[in-house]
């Protein structure tokens, strides 16, 4: 009877954790390449010194100072806000790539 009421506890418990995505993570970053074809983006975290590929689906969002991006005029060297799920497998997942006024590389070197 107590392995029965251990069992029912133990998938109880661990059921509710296994159901939930991991939680998304926020961090500036610097773009490094940007493929479009495989919608990956590699991009230099602030906090790592290696680059990391990322994944977008159509449900990732890309904007420049709060106004829709097309991903294909994303840049190197651009400063941008990610936000991504980190997943069990595959690369990361992107969910937003924003972009601000001021914040590329390319536009404080004019």
């Amino acid at each position: 009877m107590t392995v029965l009421l251990a069992a029912v506890i133990l998938v109880q418990t661990t059921t509710t954790s296994w159901a939930r995505p991991p939680k998304p993570l926020s961090s500036p970053a610097t773009i490094v390449a940007v493929d479009v074809p495989t919608q990956s983006l590699v991009v230099k975290l602030a906090k790592d010194k290696k680059p990391v590929v990322m994944d977008w689906n159509k449900l990732t969002e890309f904007t420049r100072a709060g106004k829709p991006l097309d991903p294909a005029l994303l840049r190197p060297g651009e400063t941008v806000v990610i936000v991504y799920r980190k997943l069990s497998f595959g690369n990361p997942e992107l969910k937003k790539v924003s972009i601000e006024d001021g914040t590329s590389k390319d536009q404080t070197s004019r």
